[in-house]
């Protein structure tokens, strides 16, 4: 259980990595690490509260919104679009990490392996990262 903790800081470090990089911001080591400390808090007490399916999704991206335009002085509605944008490329990942496990493996999803599937997203999210920074692919300069 531990495990899916540590995964989870490491989850948000990357989101919050490809927020900036979308958003053509320079990383701020300090800035950075309480932006993801921030997301991850607020996912792992959305998570826990009696909410519907998919509702820590919506609140994990309106807070890592809020989190990347107080902390790196970005206005509100482009911090959404980059969150947004980020959180269904995780999403994609995720899918396709779970769907690729589950095909290949022949087997039934529980815990051990959805916590193992979430070290492919955290790469995958981190080379997209690189290529949109290789790229200088930011949506607002």
């Amino acid at each position: 259980m531990i495990g899916l903790y540590v995964y989870g800081w490491f989850e948000s470090l990357a989101l919050v990595l490809l927020c900036l990089a979308l958003l053509g911001r320079q990383w701020q080591t300090y800035k950075t690490a309480l932006a993801a400390s921030t997301q991850f808090i607020v996912i792992l007490i959305a998570r826990n509260l009696p909410l519907a399916f998919g509702s820590h999704t919506i609140l994990g991206i309106i807070f890592l919104a809020l989190a990347i335009s107080l902390l790196f002085s970005v206005s509100y509605g482009k911090g959404l679009v980059a969150a947004t944008i980020a959180m269904a490329i995780l999403i994609a990942f995720d899918t396709l990490t779970v769907l690729t496990l589950k095909t290949l493996a022949n087997l039934n999803i529980n815990l051990s392996i959805w916590a193992f599937s979430r070290v492919p997203n955290i790469l995958f999210l981190l080379i997209t990262t690189a290529v949109v920074r290789a790229r200088r692919t930011c949506f607002f300069p």
